[in-house]
């Protein structure tokens, strides 16, 4: 399977991309691995191509909706509302909105919110702090403490 057919060429034309990707989508509704391959986009935030039967709009709907009930179950368990949450160390990842955009990357520097909830103190990667309160296209990723020799 030519993989163009999934991920489209460079400069394609508005009606040659919806034939393309409507083709790429029948051939996802017949795939027998298209829910592991829906699941992998989603946790690896890939935001180009057809995968899983989802164009990059159509995932980050699902993500969107994967996530508010995820949340609504793990609030209905614990009985309070689950939100996001950081500690000092843990790299934070702003992920680029378009085609080209690189990802912005810091390290949380102070956790202002309580509980480790926003707004967060970060240095970013190029040197500069600031406050920061994340949005959907946030990602925190947990650095466990370094071990030290002595």
């Amino acid at each position: 399977m030519d993989a163009l057919l999934f991920f489209g060429p460079d400069g394609e034309a508005r009606l040659e991309r919806e034939i393309r990707e409507a083709k790429a989508k029948a051939v996802c509704q017949l795939c027998p691995v298209r829910g592991q391959c829906l699941d992998y986009a989603l946790r690896n935030s890939i935001r180009h191509g057809i995968l899983g039967g989802l164009d990059g709009e159509e995932r980050a709907r699902e993500r969107r909706r994967r996530a508010h009930n995820a949340g609504r179950r793990i609030a209905a368990n614990q009985e309070e509302e689950i939100g996001m949450h950081a500690e000092v160390g843990d790299e934070i990842v702003v992920r680029g909105r378009h085609v080209g955009d690189e990802d912005r990357k810091g390290v949380i520097i102070e956790v202002h919110g309580e509980g480790g909830a926003p707004p967060y103190l970060v240095r970013w990667a190029n040197g500069h702090d600031s406050v920061f309160t994340p949005s959907s296209d946030t990602v925190v990723e947990h650095r466990p403490a370094q071990e030290t020799t002595g």
